[in-house]
Parts: C-alpha cells; structure tokens; sequence
C-alpha cells in the first residue's frame, strides 16, 4: 500500500489554494507517462481509483469522488503495488497499467502549457415538495468543482468527475455551465 493519505476540496478556490503552486511547478514539463488501475477481472479501467500521471520526475495522483470532492498527492504511490490510493480497495484484482488509457496517447512527450481548473454550474429545480410546496419550480444552482484540464500546444488531456468515478479523455470542457481558472493566472 501508498503511503497516500489524499485531502480532498470541494471548491475551486480550495483546489487553487491547497494545489495551484505545486501545479504551476510542473507547467513546462514533458507528460512522460500515465497509470491506471486496472481491474483485471473485467478487464476495464477502475475508473474509482486514482489517476497519476508523470510530468518530468514529478508523479501527480488525482481523483474525483461523489460529486464535487477532488483531491491530489504527489509522489506516494508506487505503481509497483497493487493499487489502493482510497484505502477500500481490498479484494478486488487491481494493479496500475502505464498508458493503458487511450487518452494518454495524444500527450506523450509533450510539454504542458497550463493547467486549468473546471467549475460546473449545476442547475436543479424542485419538481415536487409536499412539505414545501411553494419550492416547486424554484431553481438553484450549485458550482460543482468539475475537472482539470492540462493543456499542451496541440493537444490536451482532461481528468473529469463522472458522477464518483474520474473520467478521462482529451477533449476540453465547453459551454457556458463550464467556469475556468488557468493556474498561471492566479497564483
């Protein structure tokens, strides 16, 4: 097992104070390598377990949980164990696979240029509230911290929440629910 013990944040601003220094520190260098854990059962990404991915000898670990929780490590984990980043893990065939996911492809070798962090404006309305019935068709928004993009000059790679589990792929988050904060501008 890792010696990781992630803190997770719930908000941008959280993310931009507890990792936008350490961020901009990795801006500049190459995207060497990408692990994921493999469960080899199914053989399929363990999209619950953290994503970690290598810029020069840094290895940034990262994962999304429920619906805005998002924490990263750096250098704890060792890829040659069986994976356990959240420590519940135990009984399941898991072990980290490097670039096993297509999304790592497009990136490789590339020097990164920015990172950005992703708010989502999440927009419910009540629909029935026998208690409170006045509430119906009352809307609310909730900023959802969202996704971390990490650009490169012809290419991207993005780590998203997909409803308590990471998501991954290399396109960027767009549309007006998407609010975004580039490290290099606020620290």
């Amino acid at each position: 097992m890792s010696n990781n013990r992630p803190e997770f944040v719930h908000t941008i601003e959280a993310a931009l104070d507890k990792y936008g220094s350490s961020l901009c520190s990795i801006i500049g260098l190459p995207f060497n390598r990408g692990w994921v854990a493999w469960d080899n059962s199914h053989d399929e990404w363990f999209a619950d377990e953290a994503v970690i991915m290598q810029f020069g000898d840094c290895c940034l670990e990262a994962c999304f949980f429920k619906l805005s929780d998002f924490a990263i490590t750096w250098n704890t984990v060792d890829v040659s164990l069986q994976p356990n980043w959240m420590g519940c893990w135990g009984g399941l065939n898991l072990e980290w696979r490097q670039n096993a996911h297509p999304a790592f492809a497009d990136v490789l070798g590339k020097e990164l240029r920015d990172v950005v962090l992703v708010s989502y404006d999440y927009e419910t309305a009540a629909v029935q509230n026998p208690k409170y019935p006045e509430r119906v068709g009352q809307k609310q928004t909730w900023r959802l911290l969202h996704a971390i993009e990490f650009h490169f000059h012809d290419a991207s790679l993005t780590l998203f929440n997909a409803l308590d589990e990471n998501g991954l792929e290399n396109k960027l988050q767009e549309g007006d629910e998407f609010i975004k904060w580039s490290v290099l501008k606020v620290s």
